[in-house]
C-alpha cells in the first residue's frame, strides 16, 4: 500500500456517506501511534464497528489506520508526525469544500471556517473581514501573518514571563498538550491580529485554521510541527491564566518539555 493510497483510505471516508468525523480520525491517529500495523487494523475496526456497525465505513478506517501504524514503522517517528500533519490537513480541506464563503483576501481569494470551527479567539471574529482585507496571498499555500490595525484592538493573553512569575500548565479544550500559563500577569494592549490560514489543493480559497490578538507564537512543544524554537518560545512566555478554557484535572506545576 503506498502513501498516497493508504491516505485515500481515510480521506475519502470523510467525503463519502458513510460516517466519519474529526474525532474519528484523531481516533485513528491515537490508534496508530499506539499499535503495530496488524494490532492498528484490528482496533480500528472494533472501533469503528462498534460507533457506527457499518462494514463498508469499518474496513476503509480500518486500512486507513493501517496505513498511518506503517507509516510510523517503517520510517520513523518524524515521518509519522508529518503524516499525521498533512491527513489534518487535508481532512479540513475535504470537509469545508461544500461550506459558503464566509470572507474574502484583499487579493480576492474566499476564506471559510473549517468544520469543526477554526481556533477563533474571543474579540476577534468581528475584526477577520478588515483584517483579511488587508492581506494579499501572493498564491502563497500557507498564510501566517501579523496584520497591524494601526490602533489597539483588544489585549493579547501570550506574554513574556520573567524569573519569579507564577507558571502552571494545562490542556486546553481541544488541544491535546499542556499549554504553560501565567498566574500573575494580564493581558496587555495590542493593536496586532495573527492569522493562519492554508489554500485549498482545489479550489481558489482557503481555510481559516486560527485567528487570535497578538504577535505570531511558535507552534507549542507537544505540537507535531514543534522545532527547538518552538521549546525556545514557550520557555520565555506563557498565556495568561484564567483567560482560555483548561480541562479540569490537568494542572501541574512540572514543565512537561
Amino acid at each position: 500500500m503506498d502513501a498516497q493510497t493508504g491516505k485515500q483510505f481515510l480521506i475519502n471516508l470523510l467525503a463519502s456517506d458513510y460516517p466519519m468525523d474529526i474525532t474519528d480520525l484523531e481516533k485513528a491517529i491515537e490508534i496508530a501511534k499506539e499499535k503495530n500495523p496488524t494490532g492498528a487494523f484490528k482496533e480500528a475496526g472494533r472501533y469503528y464497528y462498534m460507533k457506527y456497525s457499518n462494514t463498508i465505513g469499518q474496513l476503509s478506517f480500518s486500512k486507513g489506520t493501517r496505513w498511518l501504524a506503517m507509516i510510523r514503522r517503517q520510517n520513523g517517528e518524524q515521518a509519522f508526525k508529518q503524516a499525521c500533519t498533512d491527513l489534518r490537513m487535508q481532512s479540513l480541506i475535504t470537509l469545508a469544500k461544500d461550506k459558503e464563503a464566509q470572507w474574502r483576501l484583499g487579493s480576492g481569494e474566499s476564506v471559510i471556517d473549517r468544520p469543526d470551527h477554526s481556533h477563533i479567539h474571543a474579540g476577534v471574529l468581528s475584526l477577520l473581514p478588515k483584517v483579511f482585507s488587508e492581506i494579499d496571498s501572493q498564491g502563497a499555500d500557507l498564510l501566517n501573518l501579523e496584520v497591524n490595525l494601526g490602533q489597539v484592538v483588544g489585549e493579547t493573553i501570550c506574554v513574556q514571563t520573567y524569573p519569579g512569575d507564577e507558571i502552571i500548565y494545562a490542556q486546553r479544550v481541544g488541544r491535546r498538550g499542556l499549554t504553560k500559563f501565567v498566574k500573575n500577569r494580564i493581558p496587555e494592549p495590542c493593536s496586532v491580529v495573527t492569522v493562519i490560514l492554508n489554500k485549498a489543493d482545489e479550489g481558489d480559497f482557503y481555510v481559516l485554521l486560527t485567528a487570535f490578538i497578538g504577535n505570531k507564537a511558535e507552534s507549542e512543544p507537544w505540537h507535531e510541527s514543534a522545532t527547538e524554537e518552538s521549546v525556545r518560545f514557550w520557555n520565555t512566555h506563557a498565556l495568561c491564566w484564567g483567560h482560555e478554557p483548561t480541562i479540569p484535572g490537568t494542572e501541574t506545576t512540572v514543565c512537561p518539555w
